[in-house]
């Protein structure tokens, strides 16, 4: 599996601190929620993708005020109701830090660029987005 670098997050906290997190894998996610999701829903609070954004910005601001510990595993779930085949999917994401981040990248194949925009010191943490699976 190639790790390939998506996004980039910035959250100005109220301790005048910025938290940055650099997103990979994220635009295989939008590709799947192309696949599984009405796309009428896509405006709504409850959409995967503004559930992730808000549950990212819940994530950024819990580690800016050292109440996180990573690596962390969470979910984004698409209801039934949403979904094209009438089922319930979830999205599941892996929320690391640089050194965890590290370790990962032996495994994976991660790119030069990539692993080290991923290791600078700028870089709080790293959201990758592993898969989606049917909920149950």
């Amino acid at each position: 599996m190639k790790l390939t670098y998506s996004l980039e997050s910035v959250l100005h906290t109220d301790f005048s601190e910025d938290i940055t997190c650099i997103g990979l894998e994220f635009h295989k996610f939008l590709a799947d929620l192309e696949l599984t999701a009405f796309h009428e829903y896509k405006e709504t609070e409850d959409y995967p993708e503004e559930v992730f954004h808000a549950t990212m910005a819940g994530l950024l601001e819990q580690l800016g005020e050292d109440e996180l510990e990573l690596p962390l595993l969470f979910t984004v779930e698409l209801d039934k109701e949403m979904s094209l085949f009438g089922f319930p999917f979830r999205y599941t994401f892996l929320l690391a830090d640089r050194e965890y981040f590290h370790s990962l990248s032996r495994e994976y194949e991660v790119d030069k660029e990539t692993e080290e925009l991923c290791l600078s010191e700028d870089t709080d943490c790293i959201v990758i987005y592993t898969g989606m699976s049917l909920q149950e």
